[in-house]
């Protein structure tokens, strides 16, 4: 029998039959592919596509099963084992074979639950009409066509009411800058009259009403310190050369570690150094590591030495602290000198008693004559004004007011005297009228210790300015109060 002939393939066949390697190269063992020799397999190359075929599908569902345990443990398995899955393979690649693409889908459909999708880019405008929910979803019942027009008329109505707030602050803000703008040309006038015209003429100009005006309308920063200097005054005749040598002393003082010292000297010296950290304190200026520590503790010492029979009392800082804040530290011990030479501040740091009630009863006989109702309330709840005007008084009101503030009584104080502290006191309790009558004896006791730091400035010098009292009428007041009886503080 002739054998047979073996019969030509096709051309296409043979241009897809993979060509042998050559001699130098390895074989690709990259694919689990089995090729066969001739294209179409025999039995015994069947029963091993069979036998690779199920340790192809072995191999995928160990693989997904490492996968889902690595998800269970919340964490995420490494991108060379997803690389090797080829979930996401470039468009750019080779098409792999049937079989290598077989595998691949089925881990797709197997691991495409647990892939993380990127987020879709935001809409750069939503329309209004996105923002209300026009349907419900499919397992909640239909909105009726009346609570879909309810809804849209809420929806409506908090558009217009944002847009009307919108509308609100933008004019406040209006408004705020133009009353800054026309502050701040006013305060560059001031400080151009005050520098050219009253400052050079000081002393024919200061009783003049045109100053006192003002004063009460505030003197600019820039020029504050030098009308404090003259408003004060220098009766003590304290040069630059007499600041230096109490200073000085001081100094020495404090490095000796008080040694050989008096008992009054002692206490004064311990007394300054729990005060100065506690000056201001928001300021964070009159700390351990502030700029105004040293000068205010070397003006502190120098009018311990200055004045041995008044020494240091707690509350001074206050009072200093204030004027190194606005002067240059010589100015401001002569300042702070002549201030506790006059005679309210005198009296408090000298802690004499009758006249400290004297001051007292000066507060209550004005309270009684221009607050009448205010002061039979406080009377009825047994109110102590000592209490709450030792610290108003001995500080010119510099630690219970905001700083600004108290700056702008200081600047009527320093020209007016002694009288406008008894109205600045009447202005605060009337300012707070209202609040005072509904409180009782606690409460008003805590509220006069403790003042809200809220007051408006303008509002407040108002107040004080509606309370008049003159100087005659001070000073008659504080006779009597010297020549009566003493009594209880009131």
């Amino acid at each position: 029998m002739a054998e047979p002939q073996a019969t030509e393939q096709p051309a296409a066949e043979q241009a897809t039959q993979p060509s042998e390697p050559h001699a130098h190269e390895a074989p690709d063992d990259s694919e689990d592919v089995f090729h066969p020799p001739n294209g179409a397999p025999d039995a015994s190359s069947k029963g091993t596509m069979r036998t690779q075929r199920s340790q192809s599908e072995e191999e995928a569902e160990n693989a997904v099963s490492f996968y889902l345990s690595a998800l269970a443990k919340n964490t995420r398995p490494s991108a060379d084992f997803e690389s090797d899955l080829d979930l996401e393979s470039p468009p750019s690649q080779s098409p792999k074979p049937a079989a290598a693409t077989g595998l691949t889908s089925m881990f797709q459909k197997v691991l495409s639950p647990f892939q993380r999708t990127p987020p879709k880019p935001a809409a750069s405008s939503v329309p209004a009409s996105h923002l209300i929910l026009e349907a419900r979803p499919p397992t909640l019942p239909a909105k009726s066509a009346e609570e879909e027009r309810k809804h849209k008329a809420q929806y409506a109505a908090i558009m217009e009411s944002a847009r009307r707030r919108q509308e609100r602050d933008e004019a406040k803000k209006v408004q705020q800058e133009s009353m800054r703008r026309k502050k701040e040309h006013s305060i560059l006038q001031a400080q151009s009259q005050w520098t050219d015209v009253i400052i050079p003429e000081w002393r024919t100009r200061r009783a003049t009403r045109k100053v006192l005006e003002m004063a009460w309308a505030g003197i600019p920063p820039r020029v504050r310190g030098r009308v404090w200097a003259l408003a004060i005054g220098n009766e003590l005749n304290i040069t630059a050369e007499l600041f230096e040598i109490y200073q000085a002393r001081a100094r020495v003082f404090l490095a000796q570690g008080n040694a050989g010292s008096s008992a009054g000297l002692e206490a004064s010296a311990q007394l300054i150094s729990l005060d100065i950290s506690r000056t201001f304190p928001k300021l964070c200026m009159f700390q351990n590591d502030g700029p105004y520590f040293t000068p205010l503790q070397g003006l502190l010492g120098a009018y311990v030495f200055f004045r041995p029979d008044i020494g240091y009392v707690q509350g001074m800082s206050f009072v200093a602290g204030m004027l190194l804040l606005n002067m240059e530290p010589c100015e401001a011990f002569i300042a702070f000198a002549n201030l506790f030479n006059r005679p309210l501040l005198r009296a408090f740091g000298r802690l004499s008693l009758p006249e400290m009630n004297a001051y007292y009863a000066v507060f209550e006989e004005f309270l009684l004559a221009r607050l009448p109702r205010l002061h039979a309330h406080m009377a009825t709840a047994g109110v102590r004004h000592d209490v709450h005007l030792t610290d108003w008084f001995f500080t010119g009101f510099s630690r219970a007011l905001p700083l600004d503030l108290a700056c702008r009584v200081w600047d009527v104080y320093f020209l007016e005297g002694d009288a406008l502290l008894i109205r600045t006191a009447l202005g605060i309790v009337s300012y707070f009228r209202d609040e005072l009558l509904k409180m009782d004896f606690d409460t008003m006791m805590m509220f006069l210790k403790n003042l809200p730091e809220t007051m408006q400035e303008e509002r407040l010098i108002k107040c004080i300015a509606e309370i008049h009292i003159t100087t005659r009428e001070f000073d008659d007041a504080l006779t009597r109060a010297l020549a009566a009886p003493a009594g209880p503080a009131l």
